[in-house]
């Protein structure tokens, strides 16, 4: 059987990852996607909740929707990585599809096999004491190495190539060409949607409700600061200035050479949910949040092989504790109770 895995956030879901899961689907047997929930990689709130995602992509051809914790979805891109493709092989996947602006498998296994040499940690080492955040050394140095700079989708998938490689993964990696065409979830989120850029129930819930936003949540962040219970770098806290009018206004004074609005908002987002555990190099379990006949008939078959959480309730693990306390804050300036479904079964169609 061919089990293909796909990575992703659907923040918000966009005809560009319809797509990428049509193609993923063309010679799977199983489509399995492993999903950053109510919060992003970006730092952030998802514009819509886990439980509205985890049914569109059911409707759109994924056969079973696995959760990315929380704890791990807000990370940087490497633990971010290493966690979502340590779920796939848990899963038993066979092949993994990225979207890839190069859309050369061969060329970025080569530019993941360069990052691993010494030459380019001296550079990066050196790039990084200069003042310059992670992503710009990383770019500098492999420029000075002879690699034009990756784009966004690219310097991702290195480093899921880089958990393939980490976990000795059997699973094989392809590409989706990102095509043009399609409207960044990015400029979505700042511009919002158009009918010719997302599904329609995206355009209906957008009309409804819009999309959810760090500044609905920035009194409780500006309550975490008052109380100097930030979680960030030493040194980073000093420049925190509470009373900024917005959100945005807050992430803007804080970048610099040295650190990123990305960072920035992931420091924010951990402030925000009090993270302070310390987790597991690799998610210790795996949680559905949904799934159609196929995903249930291959889970079916592989669920002895697995620490499987099918019942959630409080207190049998710290990571999934995270998750509920996360929910219940998404919940405290959403449209609707998102705390009370995590306790439901799986969502099937």
């Amino acid at each position: 059987m061919k089990i293909v895995g796909i990575v992703a956030e659907y923040n918000p879901l966009h005809n560009g990852h319809l797509y990428h899961i049509e193609q993923a689907k063309k010679d799977a047997d199983v489509l399995i996607v492993v999903m950053g929930g109510n919060y992003s990689m970006r730092g952030g709130v998802s514009p819509m909740d886990k439980f509205i995602k985890t049914s569109l992509v059911l409707k759109y051809g994924v056969d079973l929707v696995v959760e990315l914790p929380t704890v791990y979805a807000i990370q940087s891109a490497d633990i971010f990585a290493a966690a979502a493709v340590s779920i796939l092989n848990e899963l038993h996947c066979t092949d993994i599809y990225f979207g890839s602006e190069s859309d050369d498998i061969n060329y970025l296994n080569k530019v993941q096999s360069l990052t691993e040499k010494k030459s380019y940690s001296e550079l990066l080492h050196e790039f990084m004491g200069q003042g310059f955040s992670y992503p710009k050394a990383s770019g500098m140095a492999l420029e000075s190495l002879g690699i034009p700079t990756l784009e966004s989708c690219d310097r991702m998938n290195i480093c899921y190539l880089k958990a393939l490689k980490d976990l000795k993964s059997l699973i094989v990696p392809h590409t989706v060409k990102r095509e043009s065409k399609y409207a960044s979830a990015t400029s979505i989120r700042m511009f919002g949607p158009t009918i010719d850029m997302v599904p329609e129930e995206i355009m209906e819930y957008y009309r409804n409700y819009g999309f959810n936003h760090m500044n609905n949540y920035y009194d409780l962040l500006r309550y975490k600061i008052t109380l100097n219970q930030p979680i960030i770098d030493e040194g980073l806290e000093n420049a925190l200035e509470p009373n900024q009018p917005t959100y945005q206004d807050l992430v803007r004074s804080l970048i610099s050479k040295r650190y990123t609005e990305s960072r920035i908002s992931r420091y924010l987002v951990k402030t925000l949910l009090d993270l302070k555990l310390d987790f597991p190099r690799y998610p210790s379990y795996i949680r559905v949040l949904g799934m159609n006949s196929i995903g249930r008939d291959y889970l079916s078959t592989i669920k002895k092989d697995i620490n499987l959480i099918s019942k959630v309730k409080e207190g049998i693990n710290e990571v999934l504790d995270f998750e509920l306390r996360a929910s219940q804050i998404y919940s405290l300036k959403y449209h609707s109770n998102v705390f009370r479904k995590e306790f439901l079964k799986p969502i099937i169609v």
